[in-house]
């Protein structure tokens, strides 16, 4: 008895074995039994039961402009209106997302960094560059180009009315390749945009774009600033409507909690359209009922 008491407690033959591990070929074992924060990109999909999570693994990390890819795609499909995409430049230095974005048929508006490599398209064509040189001699980066710009590539465009004014600023704009000379013949021409406002020291913002190459350069810094929309109803709907409230964990319940607050904020532009600028009442969007001939108002004092 005291023999079989020196390996501890339970002896070693009635003792469980430890449940195995599901091995990840992504990264560390899972522990099924544990509850591990979701996040999205890193689940496909997520099924609750207590005590534990069943989860189903994407064979990859997702990057961000895979996903705002597929969500294109998906709107392309189902027939979605529209043909500009608007893009900051958090997505803008993704080609492959711009190159997406062309193969469905769509034209972008994308903003870029200062450190993005272009060359402007040559007047004749020469001998092809070698393939094995990464970066030509005449590929520079959007910052240098613009530097370079001549004064009368400048014009002062007004995109909108501001709350005391209108907002205006300087800008330019250059037909160019993106990436390297050796790249122009497979890359297509497109608008590269650029603002300096006249009290900066230097350029503070760059677009590429997609659109026709005869649009007045109105449309086109038009086009750049509807972002400001975008990110204008963004803030709306954390701060007025409570987009940014969500504390919970899963994918489904954001995505459900997101839907009714951008439901609601819909309704809420809708409203606020039939309301005239310069007005101080509502336009209805049906007719206005008569009141019949003889009504009297419950409570009414007015002898019927």
């Amino acid at each position: 008895m005291l023999d079989a008491l020196k390996g501890g407690f339970p002896p070693p033959e009635f003792r469980s074995k430890p449940r195995p591990q599901p091995r990840n070929r992504h990264g560390p074992a899972v522990d099924v039994d544990s509850k591990p924060l979701i996040r999205f990109g890193r689940f496909l999909s997520c099924t609750f039961c207590f005590p534990c999570i069943s989860t189903r693994r994407l064979e990859r990390d997702k990057t961000k402009p895979e996903i705002a890819l597929e969500q294109i795609r998906w709107a392309c499909e189902t027939d979605l209106p529209g043909d500009l995409v608007v893009i900051d430049a958090g997505y803008g230095n993704a080609c492959q997302l711009r190159a997406g974005i062309t193969e469905l048929g769509k034209l972008y508006v994308a903003g870029i960094q200062s450190q993005t490599l272009v060359s402007k398209p040559s007047p004749r064509r020469g001998r092809a560059a070698k393939k094995r040189r990464r970066v030509a001699s005449n590929a520079i980066s959007v910052k240098e180009l613009a530097v370079g710009l001549r004064a009368k590539a400048w014009h002062t465009i007004e995109w909108r009315e501001g709350t005391n004014e209108g907002l205006s600023s300087r800008f330019a704009r250059v037909r160019i390749h993106v990436g390297a000379s050796h790249e122009s013949e497979t890359s297509a021409e497109e608008w590269l945009l650029i603002e300096w406002p006249k009290d900066e020291n230097e350029p503070t913002k760059y677009w590429l774009s997609t659109l026709p190459r005869n649009i007045s350069f109105g449309d086109l810094v038009d086009a750049a600033k509807l972002r400001w929309r975008i990110e204008r109803d963004y803030q709306e709907l954390k701060q007025e409507v409570g987009l940014g409230h969500f504390e919970g964990r899963s994918w489904r319940g954001f995505h459900h909690h997101a839907t009714l607050c951008i439901a609601a904020y819909g309704f809420l532009v809708s409203e606020r359209e039939t309301i005239p600028p310069s007005g101080s009442h509502s336009v209805g969007l049906f007719p206005q009922l008569a009141v019949p001939d003889g009504y009297r108002p419950r409570g009414s004092s007015v002898a019927a």
